[in-house]
């Protein structure tokens, strides 16, 4: 009886034991190679997926690779394993294994250790010796809209602390480096106690290929177990791209080469064909090209349009060939379209290869060339007369298709003295050659230099490309559709009747042309003359009636010779400090130049007509939504750019100098000396109305006192406030300067006043610039419109010294102490004299206005870019401010009570402290995207912050006082 009892014991205490199952990790070896399971990388296809559910039931047990699925293990280390149990892989170095608890010897039952569902999941063991630097990347995931993932993670114990992890997101590829993390700065940690499903907003990738990469950076921990991998996204209405690549010498296909479109990526087959489905819309596109770019005065160029609708880049690329790129490429939404690209080998010098690829129709595209005098005689290459590569006129027909598609080439091995001509003939007469899709590019030793769509307008079989100059090797663009070809060859070639032309397929609806002299054209294919010597930016901006696009060409024209302008500049050069003469300066305008003489007067002549400069100014660019901002239009006619620089100076630079055409302008420059550090100067310069305007700058608390600094209280630069108006002006023009030796925390206020109160301050043209020990910080223009006799032009931050541009026109200044100077009555308003007539403003989020100055207000967080467009009727010019406007965390501004808030040191390594006027409850510190870090509480007014755990990069503190709450930024080092 005793017996039965100590057994039936022993089994219940067996049976509580499996239930408390657990296991210590402990070192070892991985089995030799013939014990352990041998597995060859696994085969990854490149198909891109547009959900993924993977609970990892399907893989082998214990496999460390698995498809489609990319491990990457960087720390390459030696794993931990599991005391008293075994499984394949044990010790290996791995990234990422799949983990089957019933399958190891001795099976494992600890609740700890059962995947989330099923009975497998993915697990990264604690490296030996090294902190885990292991990858789980999933296969290429295409989203949509509504895009987001989920996962489940654990820790398979606490014991040895929990694990930890990062998520990221590549749009480019599976390397490591590829990688965004989108999980925040710090690592997350893994409980152990239950499993926990973490999702991720991916809206930010929509209409992209990505891959999501897992993290594990845990440190000498055990076990990080993943399960139940979930990506879910809404497809939209998605295109197929389909095609052919082949060699543009002999026309065979060629495998292995990569081909890409909106971030998708397929390789071709065998036989050179590839297809890549799940293509977003494409954009509006706004391309130009011209006939000619370079020449003398007066220069004629025909400039042709090649914008497109829904258009997405193409590029192709192989080993051995010139990469393709084609950035027209449109597919119809929801349709397949066939595009068949030709590879060109690398050309040797002199070689030059013309490589013609088109749609299904018109089935038969040939292309020509004339040759000058060769040996003797001109050659017409074409199918009839296909030349020679190693003989007159080394040249040849290398590839000749006649059922659609292309590729057609022609390739030039050695150039003669003579113009060549290069043209393409629609053999099959009908549909038009315009409806073609054609795409022509242009080779030579270097790789690819020309890209061309073929025009969608005009009349004729003959689309007349470009002439080559055989001396040189230099292209002039033609890029016209014609009735009859180049040279006198028609005779050789059957009788053609001009065929009908079908609609063009676009939509785009506009043209606005931006020459860059001034004038501008609404004409789709324009021609316009350059009379005056110079280098010439080009813009087009084209819109379908909804969108818009431009496309900028900077340095696009060049002319040289030809009338040098008639305008006049003169004036005076002083010191921005104490006002005197400054001798030997030197001024530009326009590539002339004049030194000033011994009492700072200078004077250019001959000065050409300046171009519409658009500019603009905003009340705030940065806060938290809903972020009211308003703009000030600042755009100029006729302006040019005028510089002036002297040793010991720092040099001046204004490109909104109008000078009138014919007339002259007189221009007062002030060059300020350079600076100590923590020193800040204002210099403002204006016309000869109004005859008195007046700096004024409000400090901060400086020992105990705050300070108003302006002509009645000039200030001092050694004692409280350490602020000087250095030099005053009554009578006109300036400079009126003002000088901060050595800054307080707080908000400095710098604004200027119209002391004569009319003319208008609009009408000034007043400029001001901001220098500190760097240099040249910002030139502000008066804004041209508001009403009031104050322009607020800045706030200084004097912890830090940054500036916040508000530049607005305003009935009151800024500190509310009108009452230090006589008041005044608003003068009216003069209207400023411009010729500028239409404003169209895009804020970035949707947004739009006609307004000239307009208010608008952002509701969503992010980063916008703002461009202004004006005109005059009959110019043009757009100005672009990249990430102009920041709302959210990102965006906030620190003034007010953060500006009282100090905090040290900055950049932060181990503790920060602050120090408050008020009472600090309470500090939170996040990170940019608004994640909490760290909480806080101190109910004093000093607070000591351990930033130690903290990763370099920028951060965000949250501060509660008595008062209200107050937000910084601090960098950690």
């Amino acid at each position: 009886m005793k017996n039965f009892y100590v057994f039936v014991l022993a089994a219940v205490l067996a049976c509580f034991q499996s239930q408390a199952q657990t296991f210590r990790k402990i070192s070892g070896k991985p089995a030799a190679i013939n014990s352990t399971l041998q597995q060859l990388p696994a085969v990854r296809s490149t198909e891109v997926l547009n959900s993924l559910n993977d609970g990892f039931e399907s893989y082998d047990d214990f496999s460390l690779d698995f498809a489609p699925w990319t491990l990457t293990d960087v720390d390459g280390a030696e794993t931990w394993g599991i005391e008293g149990v075994e499984f394949t892989n044990q010790y290996a170095p791995m990234s990422f294994i799949i983990f089957n608890p019933s399958a190891t010897d001795p099976p494992m039952t600890s609740a700890a250790i059962l995947p989330h569902e099923g009975s497998k999941f993915a697990a990264c063991f604690a490296s030996n010796g090294a902190t885990n630097n292991d990858w789980l990347i999933s296969p290429p995931l295409s989203a949509g809209t509504n895009t987001s993932v989920s996962f489940w993670v654990k820790s398979y114990t606490a014991q040895y602390g929990l694990e930890r992890y990062k998520v990221a997101v590549s749009t480019t590829g599976t390397d490591p480096a590829d990688f965004t993390y989108i999980s925040g700065s710090n690592y997350l940690t893994a409980p152990a106690t239950a499993w926990e499903q973490k999702t991720f907003d991916l809206n930010a990738y929509n209409g992209q290929t990505i891959y999501v990469g897992i993290h594990c950076v845990s440190d000498d921990a055990f076990i990080f177990m993943v399960d139940d991998f979930s990506f879910t996204t809404t497809t939209s209405s998605t295109s197929t791209l389909t095609g052919l690549v082949t060699d543009a010498f002999d026309g065979t296909p060629i495998p292995g080469a990569t081909v890409t479109i909106a971030g998708l990526s397929t390789t071709t087959d065998q036989d050179g064909n590839y297809t890549i489905n799940n293509v977003p819309a494409g954009t509006l596109n706004a391309a130009f090209t011209s006939n000619v770019t370079q020449g003398a005065a007066p220069l004629a160029v025909n400039f042709f349009d090649q914008s497109s609708e829904g258009s997405n880049t193409v590029t192709c690329a192989k080993e051995g060939y010139i990469t393709y790129v084609n950035n027209n490429v449109i597919i119809p939404q929801g349709e397949t379209l066939n595009l068949n690209i030709s590879l060109t080998q690398t050309l040797l010098a002199g070689n030059m290869r013309f490589v013609l690829n088109w749609g299904a129709t018109p089935e038969d595209l040939d292309s020509h060339l004339n040759t000058p005098s060769i040996e003797g005689q001109p050659y017409h290459i074409f199918y009839s007369d296909q030349g020679n590569a190693t003989s007159a006129p080394y040249a040849a027909l290398d590839h000749d298709v006649t059922e659609g598609y292309g590729p057609e080439t022609m390739t030039i091995y050695q150039m003669f003295d003579g113009t060549y001509q290069y043209y393409i003939h629609n053999y099959s007469e009908e549909p038009a050659i315009t409806t073609s899709q054609a795409v022509l590019q242009i080779y030579n030793q270097s790789g690819l230099i020309q890209t061309m769509q073929i025009p969608t307008v005009g009349n004729g079989l003959y689309w007349y490309v470009c002439d080559i100059n055989g001396s040189n090797g230099q292209l002039t663009i033609k890029n016209i559709i014609q009735e009859t070809p180049p040279g006198n060859f028609r005779y050789e070639l059957p009788e053609k009747t001009s065929g009908n032309i079908a609609q063009n397929s676009r939509s785009i609806t506009s043209w606005n042309w931006n020459f860059g002299d001034g004038a501008s054209s609404t004409q789709q294919n324009p021609s316009h003359t350059y009379t005056a010597a110079g280098t010439y930016t080009v813009s087009l901006t084209i819109g379908d009636g909804t969108n818009s696009d431009t496309e900028t060409k900077t340095g696009y024209i060049t002319v040289t010779g030809g009338s040098s302008g008639n305008g006049t500049l003169t004036g005076l050069v002083t010191d921005a400090v104490n006002g005197n003469p400054v001798e030997g300066a030197l001024v530009s305008v326009a590539g002339k130049s004049a030194t000033t003489d011994a009492n700072g007067n200078y004077t250019i002549t001959n000065i050409p007509a300046g171009a519409l400069v658009a500019n603009f100014s905003a009340s705030q660019t940065s806060g938290t939504a809903p972020l009211t901002v308003v703009f000030s239009d600042q755009s100029t006619e006729n302006a040019n750019t005028v510089t002036c620089s002297k040793s010991g100076y720092i040099t001046y630079s204004n490109n909104q100098v109008v000078i009138p055409d014919g007339g002259s302008l007189e221009l007062n420059i002030s060059l300020s000396p350079e600076l100590a550090a923590g020193n800040m100067r204002f210099v403002l310069n204006w016309g000869a109305t109004p005859e008195d305007l007046d700096s004024h700058l409000n400090t901060p608390s400086i020992e105990g006192n705050i300070y108003h600094i302006y002509y009645s209280d000039e200030g001092n630069a050694t004692a409280a406030p350490y602020a000087l108006l250095d030099y005053d002006i009554t009578t006109g023009f300036g400079p009126e300067t003002m000088t901060i030796y050595k800054m307080f925390s707080g908000t400095y206020q710098y604004y200027i006043h119209n002391y004569s109160e009319e003319p208008s301050i609009t009408t000034s043209q007043a400029v001001v610039q901001i220098y500190d020990q760097t240099g040249l910080l910002y030139t502000l223009q008066v804004p041209t419109g508001g009403t009031g006799l104050y322009w607020y032009v800045c706030d200084v931050n004097g912890a830090t010294g940054n500036i916040i541009i508000r530049n607005v026109i305003q009935q009151n200044p800024p500190s509310g102490s009108r009452e230090l100077w006589p008041a005044k009555d608003a003068a009216p308003v003069v209207p400023a004299e411009r010729n500028i007539t239409s404003w169209l403003w895009d804020f970035g989020d949707g947004g739009t206005s006609t307004q000239q100055n307009p208010s608008h207000t952002f509701n969503v967080n992010g980063s916008y870019t703002i461009s202004l467009t004006v005109s005059t009727g009959t110019a043009q010019a757009t100005e672009v401010k990249a990430a102009y406007i920041q709302v959210g965390p990102q965006g906030i501004g620190e003034n007010g009570l953060s500006d009282r808030i100090t905090a040290f040191p900055v950049p932060a390594e181990s503790t920060m402290q602050l120090d408050s006027p008020e009472l600090i409850k309470t500090v939170i510190v996040t990170d940019l995207t608004g994640k909490e870090l760290n909480h806080i509480i101190v109910n004093d007014r000093r607070a000591v912050i351990n930033t130690s755990q903290l990763n370099s990069g920028t951060y965000l503190l949250i501060i509660e006082t008595g008062i209200g709450k107050a937000t910084k930024k601090f960098n950690v080092k």
